[in-house]
């Protein structure tokens, strides 16, 4: 739930200024791209991409600043039951992420002078809880999330948690990677998913880029057998039939292949030898404990930190039970 203004002096969302409107209204036109901030994650790649995503499609950017205590907050009485900030180092924690975010997209209105009229949001709590929430409330068709820098060993962290709660498409993109995808690399599985994945893709490409539908055979036991509900295709899809079933546009063009192997490695080989800097992949599933037991490649995609990797959910996902003791005090613009 979406809090007022902080009214106590010198409070986080004071101190940023500003109004907060609501977000993701469909009178309002399409939904936002919300992109995340967690304070340990690398921001600009992210932003930039976000930025270049959004202008395409015609659709407004939300940033979303979480700050996690180290400790628990006391409460605010009421329905809502909000963290206080009490603690004046906490506070000057927030502040400073509400400012770096600031500071971040002043630097992507160099390129994208749109960027100075996005609002920011501050978060208070767990950071992959409040931001699948954030964008679940804003209505996002995209949530966009630092992975890091390579040899960082807790880069993809928030991707990967948050992957387990969203129910909307997760583009994780690393701090020293690109922010424009001139192609993309889609994982035509053993499921489904293949048409929704590619056309998630299709909407962060710019006209004239390259979707590459790939089916990769697994291995033996990559699909944990005896899991896999009754009646679910095992076999990968066949990429001339994702082609026929898309009608992409004129200006994309798409290429077809089809691998043997272990999946992950068999994709990343595949774009490392064609230079395609994102590789877009269904989540298995529709709990967290189907998405363990089915053939989900995700966190291996995430792990690797090459590039940019979309993740994109089931068509309905079950509602996650997620905490209501952090609310978001929006930080204005």
């Amino acid at each position: 739930m979406r809090a007022h203004d902080d009214d106590r002096p010198n409070g986080p969302a004071n101190a940023a200024s500003g109004v907060s409107r609501q977000v993701g209204n469909a009178a309002e036109g399409p939904g936002p791209v919300v992109v995340a901030v967690s304070g340990r994650e690398t921001s600009l790649a992210p932003l930039r991409a976000a930025a270049a995503i959004a202008r395409r499609q015609g659709t407004p950017v939300e940033m979303v600043v979480v700050f996690e205590p180290r400790f628990p907050l006391p409460l605010r009485p009421g329905e809502d039951m909000a963290p206080r900030l009490d603690d004046p180092a906490q506070r000057r924690q927030a502040q400073w992420l509400v400012e770096r975010a600031r500071a971040e997209r002043h630097q992507v209105a160099a390129d994208y002078p749109e960027a100075d009229q996005w609002v920011i949001h501050l978060e208070v709590g767990d950071a992959p809880t409040k931001i699948a929430r954030a964008a679940r409330q804003a209505r996002a068709w995209l949530t966009v999330v630092g992975l890091g820098r390579a040899g960082d060993p807790t880069a993809g962290q928030l991707a990967r948690r948050l992957m387990y709660l969203s129910d909307l498409p997760i583009l994780g993109v690393a701090g020293d990677g690109p922010s424009e995808f001139t192609s993309v690399l889609v994982d035509g599985g053993p499921s489904t998913a293949g048409v929704r994945v590619a056309r998630t893709a299709m909407r962060i490409l710019p006209p004239g880029g390259e979707l590459h539908l790939v089916s990769v055979s697994p291995v033996a036991g990559k699909l944990a057998p005896g899991m896999v509900p009754a009646g679910t295709p095992v076999l990968p899809n066949d990429p001339e039939a994702l082609r026929r079933q898309l009608e992409p546009p004129p200006e994309v063009v798409v290429r077809t292949a089809r691998l043997d192997g272990d999946p992950a490695v068999q994709l990343l080989s595949y774009a490392d030898q064609l230079r395609i800097p994102l590789v877009a992949s269904a989540i298995e599933g529709r709990t967290a404990t189907e998405r363990t037991l089915l053939r989900n490649l995700g966190p291996s995609l995430l792990r690797a930190r090459r590039g940019a990797v979309l993740l994109v959910p089931p068509a309905a996902v079950r509602e996650p039970v997620l905490p209501q003791t952090s609310v978001a005090a929006p930080a204005g613009v």
